[in-house]
């Protein structure tokens, strides 16, 4: 629905595949950001240094600093931003085994590919061309 509305904006569809994502990206950091702040099991402190976890780990420097504040100014202290930010680690860890699981399945379907099978032996087996005949 969006990529249609965004085709009307941008003419090329790489600019609205792009606009489109980004749209999405920030809505639903919108929704996810309110839903924690409005919880009723996390307090505004634990909500934004559970923001800022998510920041840290996507690495946008300019959220982290902006959750760091709000947290702060909701009574957390030096220690508990720090621990946080170490516990981001674990997060780093988990997104670098999706990318081995990513890249070993590709190799996978690399490998078991019927074309590159098939294709293989009829090039070995293929006869060389002769040289063409000298005329007299």
């Amino acid at each position: 629905m969006y990529l249609v509305a965004y085709h009307y904006v941008f003419h090329s569809p790489e600019g609205a595949l792009a606009a489109m994502t980004l749209f999405v990206i920030v809505s639903q950091l919108k929704i996810n950001v309110t839903n924690a702040l409005g919880a009723e099991t996390l307090n505004r402190k634990e909500a934004y240094l559970l923001a800022l976890s998510v920041a840290a780990n996507e690495k946008v420097t300019a959220l982290q600093e902006a959750f760091t504040a709000q947290a702060i100014a909701n009574g957390a202290t030096d220690k508990e931003v720090a621990e946080v930010l170490a516990c981001t680690s674990l997060l780093n860890a988990n997104n670098v085994v999706y990318i081995v699981v990513l890249l070993w399945w590709i190799l996978c379907l690399w490998q078991d590919e019927p074309k590159a099978a098939k294709a293989a032996p009829e090039l070995k087996s293929a006869p060389e061309a002769a040289p063409p005949a000298e005329q007299a």
